[in-house]
């Protein structure tokens, strides 16, 4: 291709840092100027491999407007998509997260609980504990 044009890009972490300069070595300021977006979206998906990333963009330049924009959708969509995913399954992660966080009133009544048994337990030691000196005054 054409000398590359360092271009900001937030980048996927499945790639390694001597990859993702492989690939903007490989961009021309043409489609950097042209296409940030799809770039920006071909160095993040995560469904592709490095080498269908740079697949793609070595053939861009060789692209039809229309298989362009035929791309660009395609990119737009898998984006919406996996977004989509996300927000469910952090929402499931939330929805079982709180079916095991006990609320206020268990955390409350398992409070009681315990101080009645602790308060029981002192009852009865000193219940024993004067059953232990009366017995010993009749010694």
């Amino acid at each position: 291709m054409t000398t590359g044009t360092a271009q900001k890009t937030d980048v996927a972490t499945d790639m390694t840092p001597a990859q993702v300069a492989e690939l903007r070595s490989m961009l021309d300021r043409e489609m950097v100027e042209k296409y940030p977006d799809i770039i920006q979206m071909l160095f993040q998906t995560p469904s592709l491999i490095f080498d269908e990333k740079k697949y793609w963009i070595q053939l861009m330049p060789l692209m039809a407007p229309d298989h362009i924009e035929r791309l660009r959708g395609i990119l737009l969509a898998e984006r919406q998509k996996l977004a989509e995913i996300n927000a469910r399954y952090t929402e499931g992660v939330q929805s079982l997260e709180a079916l095991n966080r006990p609320s206020q009133e268990e955390i409350a009544r398992k409070r009681q609980a315990i101080a009645a048994e602790e308060a029981a337990a002192a009852h009865r030691e000193n219940e024993e504990e004067a059953s232990l000196m009366s017995s010993l005054k009749d010694v």
